[in-house]
């Protein structure tokens, strides 16, 4: 598998953000969802068929990306979807939580976009 015919779902409330990230991802070929908010995206987690990649923000609206997280690893098709965190939350608990509910990845904000899309990318390397 690729990056090219792959799909992302993004789900942070900062619009320049998520903005930045369609445009590098779409730019792959990739099909990206955006949604702005943890109550949406919750929704979407329980009426879509999973998708390739998550990218949530930890800090959402109405759901935090923690609990949208426990409720991914919990659902039927969409427990091994792969998740990289995203956040200004840099503690080390943060991280240790975030790993702990089985997220693959965690990066702090400011994010540089080319290192999301290496880390994404990795996630469709071919192992030997």
């Amino acid at each position: 598998m690729s990056l090219k015919s792959s799909s992302l779902l993004i789900v942070d409330d900062d619009r320049l953000t998520t903005s930045l990230l369609e445009f590098v991802f779409s730019r792959q070929q990739m099909t990206v969802t955006a949604l702005h908010d943890g109550q949406s995206a919750s929704g979407y987690i329980e009426s879509h068929d999973p998708v390739d990649v998550v990218l949530m923000e930890v800090l959402l609206p109405q759901v935090n990306g923690f609990e949208l997280l426990e409720d991914m690893r919990r659902h039927p098709t969409w427990k091994d979807t792969k998740v990289v965190m995203l956040s200004a939350k840099e503690s080390l608990a943060d991280i240790q939580r975030a790993f702990a509910l089985g997220a693959d990845d965690y990066l702090v904000k400011p994010i540089d976009p080319q290192e999301v899309l290496a880390r994404v990318g990795r996630f469709f390397m071919r192992r030997p």
